[in-house]
């Protein structure tokens, strides 16, 4: 219709007298078979916007330039492939698939342009469901991205390790990051209201500050299912973001159902330090920096949660109440002791001048403040929770293993294990 078919015709006849030997290509001043094949592209591409069936002209353009690739692998027509397809906005996951179907061959074979168009076409209908609010189909079009990436054979050969992730893979670590501050922000406001008196209008806003929270929890555990059950799991599986909001979605199912030693066991997995493993050579692994899973600005919306479960510990361990010292005893403890010297050491970096923190962010996440004297308090009593805690677990421990070692004190044997007896509970934690 219009121009294409002349065109197309055109061209179709330059190949024919190519093939039957009445033009000689190398005697001609330039590529005449693809300025033909180029312009029957942009004619058909023109023909079908005037009927507004952009996504028929784009994919009937893209299979008129791919016989022209692999029957002469121009580089010209390559590039004018990608151009087509970055400047095109696919309406339909299955008008996505079908082009990036079309033109995975070529990015099988190294083709970088196509690579970086296929993540665009990903990548469009990531903003689609980005802006309608489903993350979970979001993050599925960003692992098709990425796998389309992860097909370039210099991916599959690199000795290094080093690889080409491209936009997909940094749209997916923003979506991580964002989705974690909205749960941190909810987590806070839901868990800092549970500690506070309330009053008939407060608990119409804590109602919201939980709905709030498991909508975006919601969200959250949506993104990690979608990764997790992907076929293209092992590409992000071990990356920060990832493993950061799986542990802060932890922290929200923790402080949701009251567990609060599954949330402090998270809460620590996030601020602790850890050691990147570097690979010296195909034989050796050392240690490399020391680093935590979350970052350093965001380690006192941690440590307000932590305030939080300390602060209910104190409560219900000071408490007269039979009933609330049953469910939780004083001897027990949500943090250890390693935790809860984590926690100070945090507390002590980002309360020091050299960061120059303090409350101002706090404020920047709309979070509530607590004094620092209080929150030394609370340490400093989770502290002395957290020892006699692990003594009593350690007591508990070694009288089960004396009991199972009581043999006749008469034998041999039983005169050996009374030594060793006298001497555990001289070298055994005292109370």
């Amino acid at each position: 219709s219009g121009a294409a078919l002349p065109s197309i015709m055109t061209a179709l006849l330059c190949d024919l007298l190519i093939d039957a030997n009445r033009i000689n290509p190398e005697k001609l001043t330039f590529d005449l078979q693809t300025e033909l094949i180029l312009a029957a592209s942009s004619s058909i591409l023109s023909s079908f916007a005037l009927q507004s069936h952009f996504d028929v002209g784009v994919h009937i353009s893209v299979r008129l330039l791919l016989t022209h690739v692999h029957k002469n692998n121009n580089d010209r027509v390559i590039y004018n492939i990608a151009e087509i397809l970055d400047h095109h906005w696919p309406k339909t996951d299955a008008e996505t698939k079908g082009l990036i179907g079309l033109v995975q061959s070529l990015v099988e074979r190294g083709s970088r342009p196509i690579a970086d168009s296929c993540e665009s076409l990903a990548n469009c209908r990531h903003r689609h469901y980005i802006s309608i609010d489903q993350p979970t189909n979001a993050t599925f079009w960003l692992l098709r991205g990425m796998e389309c990436i992860s097909h370039l054979p210099s991916n599959k050969s690199s000795e290094n390790g080093t690889v080409y992730k491209g936009t997909c893979f940094r749209n997916l670590v923003a979506l991580c990051n964002d989705s974690i501050d909205l749960v941190l922000e909810s987590l806070i406001k839901y868990s800092s209201s549970e500690r506070n008196e309330t009053n008939k209008i407060e608990d119409m806003s804590n109602d919201k500050n939980e709905e709030v929270l498991v909508q975006r929890m919601k969200n959250a555990n949506d993104i990690i299912t979608s990764i997790t059950d992907d076929q293209s799991t092992n590409l992000v599986q071990q990356e920060p973001p990832i493993i950061l909001l799986q542990h802060v979605v932890q922290i929200g199912f923790g402080i949701l159902k009251c567990d609060d030693k599954e949330a402090a066991r998270n809460i620590i997995s996030c601020i602790k330090d850890k050691s990147i493993i570097c690979e010296v050579d195909d034989n050796d692994m050392q240690g490399g920096p020391i680093t935590t899973l979350a970052h350093p600005l965001s380690h006192i919306m941690f440590l307000s949660l932590s305030y939080d479960i300390l602060l209910k510990e104190k409560m219900i361990a000071s408490s007269s109440d039979e009933e609330l010292t049953n469910d939780l005893p004083i001897t027990e403890s949500a943090f250890d002791v390693e935790g809860i010297h984590i926690l100070l050491a945090r507390f002590t970096q980002l309360y020091s001048p050299e960061y120059g923190l303090s409350c101002a962010h706090f404020e920047h996440h709309k979070a509530p403040l607590f004094a620092e004297s209080e929150m030394r308090n609370a340490l400093c009593n989770g502290l002395m929770r957290a020892f006699v805690s692990e003594n009593e677990s350690r007591r508990t421990i070694y009288d089960q293993h004396v009991s199972e070692e009581d043999f006749s004190s008469t034998s041999h044997f039983g005169r050996i294990h009374d030594t060793d007896h006298s001497l555990k509970l001289i070298l055994g934690p005292s109370m």
